[in-house]
Protein backbone atom coordinates (compact mmCIF):
# COMPACT_ATOMS: atom_id res chain seq x y z
CA UNK A 1 0.00 0.00 0.00
CA UNK A 2 1.30 3.49 -0.89
CA UNK A 3 1.22 6.52 1.34
CA UNK A 4 -0.07 9.60 -0.53
CA UNK A 5 1.37 12.96 0.51
CA UNK A 6 0.22 15.30 -2.27
CA UNK A 7 -2.50 15.47 -4.93
CA UNK A 8 -2.07 17.07 -8.36
CA UNK A 9 -4.83 17.29 -10.96
CA UNK A 10 -4.29 17.36 -14.69
CA UNK A 11 -5.48 20.60 -16.31
CA UNK A 12 -7.12 18.63 -19.13
CA UNK A 13 -9.13 15.66 -18.01
CA UNK A 14 -9.26 12.50 -20.06
CA UNK A 15 -5.71 12.72 -21.43
CA UNK A 16 -2.91 10.37 -20.51
CA UNK A 17 0.51 11.64 -19.50
CA UNK A 18 1.92 10.38 -22.79
CA UNK A 19 -0.40 12.75 -24.68
CA UNK A 20 0.54 15.84 -22.63
CA UNK A 21 3.39 18.27 -23.17
CA UNK A 22 6.08 18.79 -20.54
CA UNK A 23 4.53 22.15 -19.59
CA UNK A 24 1.11 20.55 -19.10
CA UNK A 25 2.66 17.99 -16.74
CA UNK A 26 4.88 20.34 -14.73
CA UNK A 27 2.23 22.96 -13.94
CA UNK A 28 -0.06 20.67 -11.88
CA UNK A 29 2.97 19.19 -10.13
CA UNK A 30 4.04 22.66 -9.04
CA UNK A 31 0.51 23.36 -7.80
CA UNK A 32 0.17 20.14 -5.82
CA UNK A 33 -1.96 20.14 -2.67
CA UNK A 34 -1.07 18.35 0.58
CA UNK A 35 -3.47 15.46 0.97
CA UNK A 36 -4.39 16.56 4.52
CA UNK A 37 -6.22 19.56 3.06
CA UNK A 38 -8.64 17.52 0.97
CA UNK A 39 -9.35 14.44 3.13
CA UNK A 40 -12.66 14.48 5.02
CA UNK A 41 -13.33 12.91 8.44
CA UNK A 42 -13.97 9.50 6.90
CA UNK A 43 -10.55 9.44 5.24
CA UNK A 44 -11.98 9.95 1.74
CA UNK A 45 -11.08 12.61 -0.78
CA UNK A 46 -13.47 15.55 -0.57
CA UNK A 47 -13.89 16.37 -4.29
CA UNK A 48 -15.58 19.80 -3.79
CA UNK A 49 -12.77 20.82 -1.40
CA UNK A 50 -10.18 19.60 -3.91
CA UNK A 51 -11.69 21.71 -6.69
CA UNK A 52 -11.97 24.70 -4.34
CA UNK A 53 -8.26 24.40 -3.44
CA UNK A 54 -7.29 24.05 -7.11
CA UNK A 55 -9.30 27.18 -7.98
CA UNK A 56 -7.57 29.06 -5.14
CA UNK A 57 -4.16 27.99 -6.47
CA UNK A 58 -5.07 29.01 -10.04
CA UNK A 59 -6.32 32.45 -8.94
CA UNK A 60 -3.30 33.05 -6.68
CA UNK A 61 -0.96 31.97 -9.49
CA UNK A 62 -2.66 34.40 -11.89
CA UNK A 63 -2.46 37.16 -9.27
CA UNK A 64 1.24 36.45 -8.65
CA UNK A 65 1.92 36.55 -12.40
CA UNK A 66 0.04 39.86 -12.73
CA UNK A 67 1.99 41.39 -9.83
CA UNK A 68 5.26 40.16 -11.34
CA UNK A 69 4.44 41.75 -14.71
CA UNK A 70 3.58 44.99 -12.92
CA UNK A 71 6.86 44.94 -10.95
CA UNK A 72 8.88 44.29 -14.09
CA UNK A 73 7.15 47.17 -15.84
CA UNK A 74 7.81 49.51 -12.90
CA UNK A 75 11.43 48.41 -12.53
CA UNK A 76 12.55 49.79 -15.85
CA UNK A 77 16.12 50.98 -15.69
CA UNK A 78 16.47 54.71 -15.02
CA UNK A 79 17.75 56.35 -18.16
CA UNK A 80 16.45 53.66 -20.51
CA UNK A 81 14.05 54.55 -23.29
CA UNK A 82 11.25 52.63 -21.53
CA UNK A 83 11.92 54.54 -18.31
CA UNK A 84 11.72 57.90 -20.11
CA UNK A 85 8.49 56.83 -21.81
CA UNK A 86 6.97 55.90 -18.44
CA UNK A 87 8.16 59.20 -16.94
CA UNK A 88 6.61 61.30 -19.72
CA UNK A 89 3.37 59.32 -19.99
CA UNK A 90 0.25 61.25 -18.93
CA UNK A 91 2.27 64.35 -17.92
CA UNK A 92 1.87 66.25 -21.22
CA UNK A 93 5.63 66.61 -21.49
CA UNK A 94 8.14 66.47 -24.34
CA UNK A 95 11.77 65.42 -23.87
CA UNK A 96 14.74 65.59 -26.17
CA UNK A 97 17.24 62.84 -25.38
CA UNK A 98 20.87 62.40 -26.27
CA UNK A 99 22.27 59.19 -27.77
CA UNK A 100 23.05 58.01 -24.21
CA UNK A 101 19.44 58.78 -23.22
CA UNK A 102 20.32 61.83 -21.12
CA UNK A 103 17.68 64.59 -20.99
CA UNK A 104 18.88 67.53 -23.08
CA UNK A 105 15.67 69.58 -23.05
CA UNK A 106 12.21 69.21 -21.60
CA UNK A 107 9.08 71.29 -22.09
CA UNK A 108 5.31 71.19 -22.31
CA UNK A 109 4.15 68.90 -25.13
CA UNK A 110 2.26 71.75 -26.83
CA UNK A 111 5.54 73.68 -27.22
CA UNK A 112 7.28 70.88 -29.13
CA UNK A 113 7.61 73.03 -32.28
CA UNK A 114 9.72 75.54 -30.36
CA UNK A 115 11.65 72.72 -28.68
CA UNK A 116 12.56 71.18 -32.05
CA UNK A 117 13.57 74.50 -33.67
CA UNK A 118 16.03 75.23 -30.83
CA UNK A 119 17.42 71.72 -30.64
CA UNK A 120 20.93 71.06 -29.34
CA UNK A 121 23.15 69.36 -31.96
CA UNK A 122 23.53 66.22 -29.80
CA UNK A 123 19.75 65.62 -29.85
CA UNK A 124 19.01 62.01 -30.73
CA UNK A 125 15.31 61.36 -30.01
CA UNK A 126 12.01 62.86 -28.92
CA UNK A 127 9.65 61.42 -26.33
CA UNK A 128 6.35 63.24 -26.19
CA UNK A 129 3.04 62.73 -24.42
CA UNK A 130 0.67 63.84 -27.15
CA UNK A 131 -0.48 62.80 -30.58
CA UNK A 132 2.19 63.27 -33.23
CA UNK A 133 1.25 64.47 -36.72
CA UNK A 134 3.15 64.98 -39.96
CA UNK A 135 4.30 68.48 -38.93
CA UNK A 136 6.11 67.17 -35.83
CA UNK A 137 7.64 64.29 -37.83
CA UNK A 138 8.93 66.80 -40.39
CA UNK A 139 10.40 69.07 -37.68
CA UNK A 140 12.06 66.07 -36.00
CA UNK A 141 13.46 64.82 -39.30
CA UNK A 142 14.89 68.25 -40.16
CA UNK A 143 16.52 68.24 -36.70
CA UNK A 144 18.14 64.83 -37.51
CA UNK A 145 16.36 62.95 -34.72
CA UNK A 146 16.45 59.18 -35.02
CA UNK A 147 13.20 58.36 -33.23
CA UNK A 148 9.96 59.75 -31.84
CA UNK A 149 8.12 57.97 -29.04
CA UNK A 150 4.49 59.02 -28.58
CA UNK A 151 1.15 57.55 -27.47
CA UNK A 152 -0.37 58.03 -30.92
CA UNK A 153 0.57 58.93 -34.49
CA UNK A 154 -2.03 60.44 -36.80
CA UNK A 155 -1.96 61.79 -40.31
CA UNK A 156 1.56 60.57 -41.07
CA UNK A 157 1.67 60.50 -44.87
CA UNK A 158 5.42 60.32 -45.42
CA UNK A 159 7.55 58.74 -42.71
CA UNK A 160 11.27 59.26 -43.19
CA UNK A 161 13.03 55.93 -43.69
CA UNK A 162 15.78 56.80 -41.22
CA UNK A 163 13.35 57.63 -38.37
CA UNK A 164 11.69 55.20 -35.96
CA UNK A 165 8.19 55.93 -34.69
CA UNK A 166 7.69 54.18 -31.34
CA UNK A 167 4.23 53.88 -29.82
CA UNK A 168 4.04 54.41 -26.04
CA UNK A 169 1.58 51.89 -24.64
Amino acid sequence: MAEIDFVAISPRGGRSVEDMSRKEIIKPLRNKIPVEYIINKDGEVDIPELHHRMDMIDSSTRERARRHREEVRVQKQPGSLEWHMAEVKEKHTARILSEKRDILKESDADLVDDLLTHLPPEGHGLIIDRMVDQKIVDYAFSADLEYIAAPDFSGIVKKPVSMKLIKIS
